[in-house]
């Protein structure tokens, strides 16, 4: 073959090769231009995979409608891009964010522009768990970027923190029933980063719609026409009894309306009482701040915020510190014990003791119907969002089941996790105790030895109970906080038993009766005598004492268990605490602590603590309602906290002013009064009696001596 013909074959080759690659460019280039003339936006791929579905009957007219939204909003047609603007692909799911709800308003608005468009929508909540079965594992401290995210998706953080949940909000025509919205959500998750992932996913729709308007009736208003029509008849009392000439004694309406009186209430509030132990004022005031604080971050956990992720390393900084401060609530048992001694009278009788029990019941009742009130018929209409059914309906069902079991003070032992207002917890503790230490008191006074050692046997077993507890079924140890509390405590398929004695009074005594022996030494004692007492000797053999039971705890707690060590640390973190309160309060009232005795001791906290128990019970119900109203998720940093913080505590004791000077005081003043009235009965029918017995008596030696003399 000569050189020619080589040439000549390979220039064939050549031109045939190009020719080829010509073809299959343009063939591919067509195949390309057909694709894009097909699919011109996102809206064809979606119109084109909702036809593809299999589609019932009675959904056909629903995806008629969806169709026709897609069609309008492709056409820019105003009342399709509104409704179509309401929804929002999922975004910031790996960052912790896992609510992605669009804006609720909007698709629930009736009209567009002053007019309705052809037909009404609804908003639905999908509650989306992304590769469902599929096993969650803890997240590993390295990953790598150039893997999938599919073991991302599948992991959770060490505070429970979980990326494949995520609750999604879309708006879609009203006529579509929860199995067409899932079909709806399915496609439309396809179309998603997040619908690349390994399936199958698992849905649950949850829909609503526009109320009536007299169901959608505003709460705050129905609850400002209420605190206007209180504030009415309070302030009538007082300008009435102000020109009014005082009577003496007072009438009994003029008793009445004194207790109303606006003056009175705000005098007594004010004043600083001789008998007052000036230090508690100040550690109740801070111990109910604390108290808030630690509910709006426990908040902003079971509603996760936008930058989870970010929240999380902030909790695992210097967040949960702050939780481990639950134990504040300690600080009231303390006091309450401290305080229900102190004032007690020596030789009371059963009718004191039980008149004293009537107005502690009294005094903490009143928060705990406003709350039943507030969740009853402020939260469901209070601007409600998209959240609301998630948060707020556990609470209406648990009001709703329990409500009675909280006017009996017997909550925290039925049906705990239905608890109605889930502080209110401590209230019922604190009537138990109250009536207990009632009972060890009336036998203390019949049988001083008898009483001493009762009270000796229930306060080592409060310490002893928690501990047992633990030590034998280790599941019960420390509440811890993470992002799966709320539903362990409110959720009865969930929840977990370390909860549920979380507020059992027998796990929470010790703090209490350390108080009423501290009261009993205050009411007892005086400095000189606890100088006399409290030798040098006393003392360096209490602190060597004190010293070697450390260090065997110390001892057993390092070469312990994990369940001995849980079991230590539950049984004495509340004891030791309310100790280390009696040395701070012994050490102001009886000896010299000065910057501290001058802080707690500040007049301001006198009026502010008396707005503590308020406070508590208030604030909790203010960031439910908050909750219920989330439209959007919350971004987190030490300012948002601050603010969070703040505006709760802040607002929480202007409620609790209002209420203390317009229904709480006017109402105990009232139950003061009828039992000082039954009591002045009761004397006046003994004296009564007397009279009549001596009456009777006269009558007989005159008729004896008459007899005598007739005789005579």
């Amino acid at each position: 073959m000569s050189v020619a013909t080589i040439v000549v074959l390979l220039s064939s080759l050549i031109v045939q090769t190009v020719a080829a690659h010509q073809l299959v460019g343009q063939n591919g280039t067509t195949k390309i231009t057909k694709l894009a003339k097909r699919y011109e936006s996102n809206f064809d791929i979606l119109i084109e995979r909702l036809s593809s579905i299999s589609w019932g009957e009675d959904e056909k007219i629903c995806l008629d409608q969806i169709l026709d939204t897609i069609h309008n909003a492709k056409n820019a047609t105003l009342w399709a891009t509104w409704v179509w603007d309401s929804m929002q692909l999922p975004a910031g799911q790996l960052f912790g964010s896992r609510y992605h709800l669009g804006n609720y308003d909007q698709c629930l608005r009736e009209k567009v522009a002053a007019s309705r468009p052809p037909f009404p929508t609804q908003y639905c909540v999908a509650n989306v768990l992304l590769q469902a079965t599929s096993k969650i594992t803890s997240l590993p401290d390295s990953l790598d970027p150039f893997g999938s995210a599919d073991e991302y998706i599948r992991s959770k953080t060490g505070l429970l923190q979980r990326f494949n949940e995520m609750d999604w909000g879309v708006c879609l025509p009203r006529v579509c029933k929860p199995k067409s919205v899932e079909a709806f959500a399915r496609v439309l998750l396809k179309q998603s980063h997040l619908g690349h992932l390994s399936s199958p996913h698992k849905m649950t729709i949850r829909c609503e719609v526009p109320g009536q308007p007299d169901e959608n009736a505003d709460g705050i208003n129905v609850l400002l026409k209420g605190a206007l029509l209180v504030t009415l008849i309070v302030v009538t009392c007082t300008v009435y009894l102000s020109q009014k000439r005082t009577e003496n004694p007072p009438s009994f309406a003029d008793s009445v309306l004194r207790c109303l009186c606006l003056k009175r209430n705000a005098k007594e509030l004010m004043q600083r009482n001789e008998n007052d132990v000036n230090v508690l004022h100040g550690m109740r005031f801070i111990s109910s701040a604390v108290i808030v604080l630690i509910h709006v971050v426990f908040a902003m956990l079971f509603v996760t915020v936008g930058n989870g992720l970010d929240f999380e390393e902030h909790l695992n900084s210097y967040g949960i510190k702050i939780l481990n401060f639950v134990i504040a609530v300690d600080t009231f048992f303390f006091m309450s014990g401290l305080l229900f001694m102190r004032n007690i009278k020596n030789n009371t009788t059963i009718r004191s003791l039980v008149e004293t029990l009537i107005k502690r019941y009294f005094r903490l009742i009143w928060w705990y119907i406003a709350n039943i009130l507030i969740i009853f018929f402020v939260l469901p209409s209070s601007g409600c969002g998209p959240v609301c059914p998630k948060f707020a309906k556990p609470e209406l069902e648990s009001c709703y089941k329990t409500w009675w079991s909280g006017m009996l003070m017997v909550g925290n032992y039925h049906n705990v996790h239905r608890v109605c207002a889930p502080v209110a917890w401590y209230i019922f503790c604190d009537f138990q105790l109250a009536v207990v230490s009632a009972v060890l008191f009336w036998i203390y006074q019949k049988q001083k030895r008898v009483g001493i050692i009762c009270f000796a046997i229930l306060t080592t077993l409060s310490i002893l109970i928690p501990g047992w507890f633990v030590y034998t079924v280790p599941e019960l140890g420390i509440v811890t906080f993470d992002f799966d509390m709320y539903w362990t405590m409110r959720d009865p398929i969930i929840r977990t038993p370390k909860m549920s004695l979380y507020g059992k009074t027998h796990h929470r005594a010790s703090p209490y009766l350390i108080g009423v022996i501290m009261g009993y030494i205050m009411a007892n004692y005086n400095e000189k005598d606890l100088r006399s007492f409290f030798t040098k000797k006393r003392i360096i053999k209490g602190f060597l004492m004190s010293t070697g039971m450390i260090v065997i705890l110390l001892v057993a707690y390092e070469n312990g268990s994990e369940s001995l060590k849980s079991a230590l640390l539950l049984a004495l973190h509340r004891p030791i605490w309310a100790l280390f309160l009696s040395a701070v309060v012994g050490l102001c009232e009886y000896g010299r602590f000065p910057l501290v005795n001058d802080f707690l001791s500040w007049r301001a906290f006198a009026p502010l603590s008396k707005l503590t128990y308020g406070i508590y019970m208030i604030h909790c119900t203010i960031i439910m309602v908050n909750t219920a109203c989330t439209r959007s998720p919350l971004y987190f940093n030490a300012g948002i906290l601050a603010e969070k913080f703040l505006g709760n505590l802040v607002l929480a004791a202007f409620a609790s002013l209002f209420f203390m000077l317009f229904v709480e005081s006017p109402l105990n003043n009232l139950v003061k009064l009828m039992l000082a009235r039954c009591d002045n009965s009761k004397q006046k029918a003994v004296q009564n009696g007397g009279d009549e017995i001596s009456t009777n008596r006269t009558n007989s030696d005159t008729m004896q001596s008459d007899h005598k003399h007739k005789k005579l």
